[in-house]
């Protein structure tokens, strides 16, 4: 089964020639079909449109996006048998580090609910596109985890292919041009396959962290000419769901002169401290292009180390979830990998314990051992001895630790858990698409951050939207609004979205009244972390997220629409 779709050339040019007659709103797509892991019920298309727009090129190192790249990248997830009509799409985009896989669960759980109500579209990013998935879908494909680690990690070929590695940052200096509007432009482009007269009505736009932010960039964007022919992205969605994210949590103010040329602006993100470069220094140094090479320069003469360790750590977690998935009581095998080795003296300060391919994902994910907060779960707790001790990378932080040398094996216990710990192996057994976005794009980061400290210009004056952040309409934006914050996540108090609420008009359902009454609803989840919020268990009685969102949708939308035809 096709799980990897990359549009080569040759493709795009039979693809262009199909369509020739088409217009602008018509854009060459191709989708194949996805794997089910949890239900029968649920299918899955994974889908790339070719964009129709220009990607500048890096002005100081004259390199260009290569056509195989323009693509605009999301997964439909729709009920089986498909109806000829649905009530609702929610299209969701994920956040920073992340990738379309982060919403496996809940996308698989809502459109269950629905029963042919709802499709889901999750969003990856274009940089996806840069992944290497081979190994991980011969590991799926042969039921056979060690497929994947041999692949990445031995030197293994798959088909008499090899893994090349992390692409050289010279090969990728265009992603200097990966900021917001190109993403937001990608956007449109996945949203713009549904016809006009039914987004305003019954289309959805979510996203989860740094990904709630690029929501409301796209709730407030200019996609065509102010005064002339005004199209703002608002017009385009019937509601706008933020998923611990969007509020007072993360963002934080940048000026002019720190985008544009200054030497750097210190940043923290979840205890993590690095230097975000200015435009100038991302599109002259090809070094600064991805935010993973941010982690690695912070880290001064272990950077390199770091570096390879943290992206290591992403495609590890990824196998280690498989083999949770597929062999959740066998004894796992990573600490026999050198590089897992390394990650798990540094994180779990013991590399000569035993435990089950379960527990072993426990211990990589859950919020107790897991120092990085905004990529933790609650997940349950391990069967066996354990200490406490300060984290070796984020000083004041204390996480716990294994303590057996090998005398016993380690299993997990689900009790008191907000994420299922099977759900969380599923999602990470995604082969077409991952939970982290590797090779996340640094100009996206800092025009993010840029928009998200006032919620962006209100005028063509604005030096951002000079510098083609064309988010003008935050003020005008009348769509309804639900946001989720996590108690132990980023928006942990309703409070922190006071600010947002507070630059919008009375939403367009609600006779005029304030959104403090009408509009926009906050719920806060109690002790949720970031992942919880996208991951807690649907079986939860209480504090559903999934079925708070569903419910929402359904609340807001207009009734029947045909299902947009998709090949």
């Amino acid at each position: 089964m096709k799980l990897r779709l990359i549009v080569a050339a040759g493709l795009i040019a039979s693809l262009l020639a199909a369509c020739s007659s088409n217009t602008k709103s018509s854009p060459a797509i191709a989708c194949s079909p996805g794997s089910i892991t949890q239900s029968s019920s649920v299918y899955l298309k994974h889908c790339e449109v070719q964009t129709t727009f220009n990607v500048p090129s890096n002005p100081v190192l004259s390199t260009s996006t290569p056509a195989k790249l323009n693509s605009a990248v999301f997964t439909k997830y729709y009920y089986n048998p498909e109806p000829a009509q649905i009530k609702a799409i929610l299209v969701l985009m994920p956040g920073l580090l992340g990738g379309a896989g982060d919403f496996d669960e809940m996308a698989r759980t809502m459109v269950q609910m629905g029963k042919g109500d709802i499709e889901v579209w999750t969003v990856d990013r274009r940089s996806v596109l840069l992944n290497d998935f081979t190994g991980i879908q011969a590991a799926w494909n042969s039921q056979d985890p060690s497929r994947a680690v041999g692949y990445y990690f031995s030197g293994a070929s798959i088909d008499g292919k090899t893994y090349a590695g992390m692409p050289p940052a010279t090969s990728v200096s265009y992603m200097s041009e990966w900021g917001v509007d190109m993403t937001l432009r990608d956007l449109n482009t996945i949203i713009s396959l549904i016809p006009r007269q039914y987004r305003k009505t019954n289309v959805f736009l979510g996203g989860h962290s740094l990904g709630a932010w690029i929501a409301q960039d796209y709730a407030g964007y200019e996609f065509g000419t102010p005064v002339a022919s005004p199209e703002p992205g608002y017009d385009n969605i019937a509601g706008v769901v933020l998923l611990d994210g969007g509020g007072s949590g993360m963002m934080q103010t940048v000026t002019a002169s720190q985008y544009i040329s200054g030497p750097g602006t210190p940043q923290n993100i979840s205890g993590m401290n690095f230097t975000m470069p200015s435009l100038d220094q991302i599109r002259q140094d090809p070094s600064n292009v991805m935010v993973v090479g941010l982690i690695g320069t912070a880290m001064g003469p272990i950077g390199q180390y770091v570096e390879t360790m943290f992206l290591n750590m992403f495609t590890l977690v990824q196998i280690e979830g498989m083999y949770a998935l597929l062999e959740p009581n066998q004894l796992s095998p990573l600490l026999k990998i050198s590089q897992f080795s390394l990650i798990a003296a540094a994180l779990l300060g013991n590399t000569q314990f035993t435990a089950t391919n379960q527990a072993m994902l426990g211990f990589a994910m859950d919020r107790n051992f897991n120092p990085i907060s905004i990529m933790s779960a609650t997940l349950g707790s391990p069967n066996g001895p354990l200490t406490s001790t300060t984290s070796m990378f984020f000083p004041g932080i204390t996480i716990s630790q294994p303590t057996d040398k090998g005398t016993m094996t380690y299993t997990w216990n689900s009790q008191n858990h907000i994420t299922n710990i099977m759900d969380l192996a599923a999602v990470l057994s995604n082969t077409s698409t991952t939970m982290s976005e590797r090779y996340f794009p640094t100009r996206l980061l800092l025009d993010t951050m840029v928009l998200g400290g006032d919620y962006g210009p209100t005028q063509t004056t604005d030096w951002r939207y000079q510098q083609g952040m064309h988010m003008l309409y935050t003020p005008e934006m009348d769509a309804p609004v639900i946001a989720f914050g996590g108690g132990a996540g980023v928006e942990q108090t309703a409070t922190d979205f006071d600010q947002y609420m507070g630059m919008l008009p009375p939403a367009r359902n609600c006779s005029g009244q304030p959104r403090t009454a009408c509009g926009f609803d906050v719920d806060i989840m109690p002790n949720y972390t970031h992942l919880d919020v996208l991951l807690s268990d649907p079986a939860l009685t209480s504090n559903n997220v999934d079925a708070m969102i569903y419910n929402w949708v359904m609340n807001h939308t207009a009734g029947n629409f045909p299902v947009p035809s998709l090949p």
